[in-house]
């Protein structure tokens, strides 16, 4: 520990963990050789641990007789093993708690004791006291605290329902307490009301409560007793909530002799309930219903939270399940505990209602009739009853009759008893107390059936033809008259009256067309006993198609036509007259059917239809409503044909070969479909088919003759059309006679094209059709505006000709024309669009092999002309398709034929840059333009070059100048260390070939690589998007590695025979270096070694005798074998003195002998020129 002079003090922490009495010291040392017994001690002093105790806290309430009041206290150190607990007493005494001795301390600095019991009494400020059971002075008592009484309520203490008006015991247990204070809560404990105050406990533990009837219902319900002495602290309340219950009585239904609820009907549920104040009463109830005696329960729909007023009316009570066990009961909406239910079981019934038969209704013997009923609830089966006598009597006409059909056909027997008065009854067979008999009365009487005809037949009008008319009856009849209805029984005619026993009559079919015919029977005696056929049957007559006939011959399309028939019997509608296309009936239109046996006649209205066939037929047919009355005939087969006149091609006119908008053209009378299209080209003599099978319609047709045939006839070609199918090839036109000739047509010179004088490339183009043509004639509108024969040439193959002058005439003139004809047939001919004849300009430097110009360099523009005779306009864009700017102002001879240009600087890169030349006088026109090149940068390294040195590892400033590199933002700077002819490395970024710079002129090269040394190195400037654009050192430079001396240091010192290590680092590949001594600062030198290899980057150099000694003069230079200027000397400087050895004495075991007079010879070496 530093000390100084005067007072000084150290902080002794953490105090160890020692448990020591009165016999700890400190000293205090002078502790440097020679000063040990400079000290100083203390006086004896005791190094104890700590108690703290922790709980009881100041003001805490232990409870009498608890077992769960805890000590708590930390303590420090692990000297203490275990403790002693004491507390104050009621005597004020220290009392040993029970099992309070030998207790363990504790553990990590903690330890806690549960007092068990606490006692049994009363005290105020009272303290516990934890003693080390080893060390009485190690100990410490707890803030001061009460032991106050003990209360704990048992019942009720959470899930008790006690209903109103029942008689309860609140119970408790307690310890050190006389009087107590008992009160409830129906809120959970927010507010509290009293129930007992100052309630001696002193003998017992509960209090008796007859709850009130008007106590609030509630399911928050507490207890809570409290010491009277001290509430505050001692009190307890119900560990949860109970219930204080509601009292219902269900009043009804529940008496089985009164009571009844009907399925689908109303029913008022009573009852009562407690309390009955508004405030205190549960506000809802639930309703349930049981159909099993209260096995299994139901919410009644809409009262599964209903007003808890007593009264509730359920509508539409559910019968799915009918019962003579059902029961009511209500529950508390909010405690399924407190409820009630129907004191005995009552019936749940079904509802039957008769619906037929009904008052009024009339019956018959021997037929069925539907006994119709409604029910509600599920009632099963049924007894159905029948009364002749109104009541008076029943007899059982079935049992256990699905109720659920809600209908029973009575078979009425032919011998059942009739009645005016009669009743239907029905019965729940599973609840006799559920019946239903039907309204009023009604009728059961006898009938009669008419069997033929009962409806569907149709008989036949003839004039005499006959049919039987057959009944039977039930019952006693003498007479019955028959009638018969052609309106559906709207209207009836007699017939006869003839006796019932008959059963049959001979009718003779009427002249009275119609399907609405019913026979009805009556008897004579009570005409409302009668029966009418079943359904209306029919009497239709017949017809005769009398024309057209097997010879009446064809109809055309659009001729006046007629039918005829003749009708027996007199129908009211009209008949429809039709005809059969061969696939189906069409309708020709409608008329009066005529009478009976007279000759119809009716005239197509349209004329004969657009239906062309082969296979028609023509038919009459009546229109009744009722279709089984309806009659009809046909006619024989015969034809609807149409006609054909072609109206293109016309006679004389002239087609030509391959055209593709040529049509043919033709009228159809009718739709004559399809048609086959033939063509002759030698009037008729042959015909080719053109189309087989045309798709064509009615009235104008036309079909596109694509192509135009491959012929050269004139004048005898005709086209012919057929009506193509079987049966109607008669029908066909053809047209007059027409040519057919090949096309030329001239392709090149285009309208408006230049063609340039004395060229020798003016090409003549022309197309043409067919394979007809061999030779044609070329002729030239020329400069004295006369058409010249140029030459006779092939037409060309494959429809394409073409013609190139060999030098085109010198001559300059607009509006000229080619011509191109047939040299056999001219008639065949073409002339060209109307083209100029302007003059040439042919740019021949810069070429195709010129790829780049630089900026700043001078170029040679040079050109042909012919015709010319005008100055030039030079010009050069620098984009594709972009402005045109002059390369110089001045207007250029254009027979000089060249033009020297001086690039500018300021001209902006590009690749794509080219040169236009043109006719000043007509630039659009006549002009030249280059191939597209690039224009490049022009740079100049200006440092490092020319023998520069660069350091290897250090930052270094590459510069250029960058003046004539207009466009270029960006530079890729390289450098080469094996020539300018060596591979290059990226400079900015070695990782990265891509990597640039900003072409501002400046980089710093960043930590200058030293894997090559050497004087051939380059760098290189060029722009990224060309590589064209470029500039390298003019000539090379060096990079050269650094050597830094780091030992000997300065001032160091060493005596001859001892060593100095030399260390060195180094940057660069440096191989071999030099090592060089001198003890004159530089003044001289001596090789130490002359080839060390320089990775080593140390060496020991011994200082032999002969070692020149120096005194703070000394250096050491270290130098690279391969690059003479890359050295470096130690910083500062080191010293190297001389040295003895002694000789004698210089062994282990000599001993000298004093005797005052004796000598010894003391013997040495010395070196370096020790004086």
């Amino acid at each position: 520990v530093t000390a100084q002079a005067g007072e000084n003090s150290y902080q002794w922490t953490p105090i160890p963990d020692r448990k020591n009495e009165s016999s700890c010291l400190v000293k205090i040392i002078h502790n440097i050789t020679g000063m040990l017994d400079v000290n100083d001690t203390t006086a004896a002093f005791s190094i104890l641990p700590v108690i703290n105790v922790t709980k009881p806290t100041s003001g805490q309430n232990v409870y009498a007789g608890s077992t769960n009041a805890t000590i708590n206290w930390t303590y420090t150190g692990t000297q203490m093993s275990s403790v002693d607990i004491y507390f104050v007493n009621d005597t004020g005494q220290w009392q040993l708690l029970p099992s309070g001795g030998g207790v363990s301390a504790g553990s990590g600095g903690n330890g806690s004791f549960t007092w068990n019991p606490a006692p049994s009494y009363k005290k105020t400020n009272t303290q516990v006291r934890v003693w080390d059971n080893a060390t009485n002075n190690v100990t410490n008592t707890s803030a001061l605290f009460n032991i106050v009484g003990n209360v704990r309520v048992t019942a009720p203490d959470g899930g008790q329902n006690w209903p109103v008006g029942s008689s309860q015991f609140i119970t408790w247990w307690r310890d050190s307490i006389t009087l107590v204070n008992i009160y409830f809560s129906t809120d959970g404990g927010t507010s509290w009301n009293t129930l007992q105050t100052n309630y001696n406990t002193t003998g017992t533990t509960q209090w008796p409560w007859d709850i009130p009837n008007d106590t609030e219902v509630s399911n928050n319900f507490y207890v809570k007793v409290e010491d009277v002495d001290n509430p505050n602290a001692t009190n307890d309340t119900s560990n949860a909530s109970s219930g204080i219950m509601s009292v219902f009585d269900i009043i009804a239904p529940e008496n089985s002799t009164t009571h009844y609820l009907v399925a689908g009907g109303s029913y008022d549920i009573n009852w009562s309930y407690q309390p009955t104040s508004v405030a205190n009463k549960t506000a809802n109830a639930i309703l349930q219903y049981s159909t099993d005696g209260g096995g299994n329960w139901s919410d009644i729909p809409g009262a599964n939270i209903t007003t808890n007023d007593g009264l509730f009316t359920w509508n539409n009570i559910n019968g799915t399940v009918l019962s003579k066990q059902a029961k009511v009961r209500v529950i508390q909406s909010d405690n399924y505990n407190a409820s009630n239910e129907s004191e005995n079981v009552f019936d749940l019934r079904g509802n039957l209602t008769v619906d037929a038969p009904t008052n009024g209704d009339n019956l018959t013997v021997a037929t069925s009739a539907d006994i119709n009923w409604t029910r509600v609830g599920n009632v099963s089966t049924l007894k159905v009853e029948y009364s002749y006598d109104g009541g008076s009597s029943w007899k059982t006409l079935g049992t256990t009759i699905n109720a659920s059909n809600q209908t029973w056909d009575w078979d009425i027997n032919a011998s059942e008893n009739t009645t005016v008065i009669g009743k239907i009854k029905l019965t729940d067979e599973d609840n006799t107390n559920t019946t239903s008999t039907s309204i009023g009365n009604f009728s059961l009487k006898g009938n009669i059936h008419v069997d033929k005809p009962d409806g569907g037949e149709v008989l036949t009008y003839t004039g005499t033809g006959t049919t039987d008319i057959n009944w039977s009856y039930n019952g006693t009849m003498e007479n019955v008259i028959i009638y018969y209805s052609n309106n559906s029984g709207a209207t009836w005619t007699t017939i006869d009256t003839v006796e019932a026993v008959n059963k049959t009559y001979d009718w003779t079919i009427p002249n009275n067309i119609s399907g609405n015919l019913s026979v009805k029977l009556a008897d004579q005696d009570d005409p409302t006993v009668n029966d009418t056929s079943n359904s209306t049957f029919g009497i239709k007559g017949s017809l005769f198609v009398n024309y057209p006939n097997s010879s009446s011959g064809n109809w055309t399309v659009g001729g006046a036509q007629y039918v005829n028939w003749t009708p027996t019997g007199n129908y009211t509608e009209d008949i429809v007259i039709e005809y059969h296309n061969g696939t189906g009936w069409n309708t020709l239109g409608t008329q009066a059917p005529g009478l009976n046996g007279q000759l119809q006649s009716f005239a197509l209205p349209q004329n004969v239809p657009d239906d062309i066939t082969t296979s028609c037929k023509a038919r009459v047919k009546t229109n009744e409503t009722n279709s089984s009355i309806n009659i009809n005939n046909e006619s024989n087969t015969y034809r609807i044909i149409g006609t054909l006149d072609i109206s293109a091609p016309q006679g004389g006119a002239t087609l030509y070969v391959n055209d593709t908008s040529k049509y043919i053209n033709w009228t159809s009378n009718g739709t004559v479909t399809p048609v086959n299209i033939t063509y002759s080209v030698n009037n008729g003599g042959t015909w080719n088919i053109i189309n087989g099978s045309v798709t064509a319609a009615a009235g104008e047709n036309s079909y596109q003759w694509t192509p135009i045939p491959d012929r050269k006839n004139e004048s005898s070609c005709l086209v012919k059309i057929i009506h193509n199918i079987t049966g109607m090839l008669d029908v066909n036109d053809t047209t007059a006679a027409f040519s057919i000739l090949p096309v030329i047509n001239v392709t090149k010179p285009t309208s408006g094209q230049n063609l340039f004088a004395g060229s020798d490339n003016a090409t003549v183009n022309w197309t043409y059709t067919g394979t007809q043509l061999a030779n044609v004639d070329i002729l030239l509108y020329n400069n004295t505006s006369q058409w010249q024969y140029i030459t006779t040439t092939s037409v060309g193959s494959g429809g394409n000709g073409s013609y190139t002058w060999p030098v085109f005439p010198e001559f300059k003139r607009t509006n000229r024309q080619i011509k191109v004809r047939d040299n056999v047939t001219q008639n065949v001919t073409n002339d060209s669009s109307l083209f100029n004849v302007v003059g040439r300009l042919i740019i021949t430097q810069p070429n195709e092999s010129v790829s780049w110009w630089r900026v700043g360099d001078t170029r040679s523009i040079d050109w042909t002309q012919s015709a010319l005779g005008n100055v030039v306009h030079i010009q050069y864009a620098n984009t594709t398709g972009g402005s045109w700017y002059n390369v110089t102002d001045d207007l250029q001879n254009a027979s000089n034929g060249t033009y020297s240009w001086n690039i500018p600087d300021t001209l902006s890169v590009s690749n794509n840059f080219s040169i236009k030349l043109s006719d000043s006088t007509n630039p659009s026109v006549t002009y030249s333009a280059s191939p597209e090149l690039d224009i490049v940068a022009k740079f100049n390294i200006t440092a490092p070059e020319n023998g520069d040195v660069v350091r290897a590892g250090t930052n270094y400033d590459v510069t250029w100048n960058n003046t004539s590199s207009v466009g270029v933002s960006n530079v890729i700077l390289e450098y080469s260390t094996a020539g300018a002819g060596g591979s290059w490395t990226n400079l900015i970024n070695e990782s990265d070939p891509n990597a640039v710079t900003l072409n501002d002129g400046i980089h710093t090269w960043l930590g200058v690589n030293g894997s090559v040394l050497g004087s051939n190195s380059y760098v290189n400037v060029r722009d990224p998007a060309n590589a064209n654009g470029s500039n390298m050192s003019n000539s090379s430079f060096r990079i050269r590695g650094i050597i830094n001396v780091t030992n000997p240091q300065d001032g160091q010192s060493k005596q001859i025979n001892d060593y100095y290590l030399v260390n060195w680092t180094k940057v660069g590949n440096i191989s071999t270096v030099k090592l060089e001594y001198s003890p004159n600062n530089g003044g001289s030198w001596t090789t130490l070694s002359g080839i060390e290899n320089a990775s080593n980057l140390t060496y020991n150099w011994t200082l032999v005798p002969a070692t020149t000694v120096t005194n703070n003069q000394g250096k050491i230079r270290i130098t690279d074998n391969d690059d003479a200027g890359c050295n470096n000397l130690s910083a500062g400087f080191f010293s190297v003195t001389g040295s003895f050895t002694v000789n004698a004495p210089n062994a282990t075991d000599i001993v000298l002998t004093y005797d005052g007079s004796s000598t010894y010879e003391i013997k040495w070496d010395v070196y370096g020129g020790v004086p």
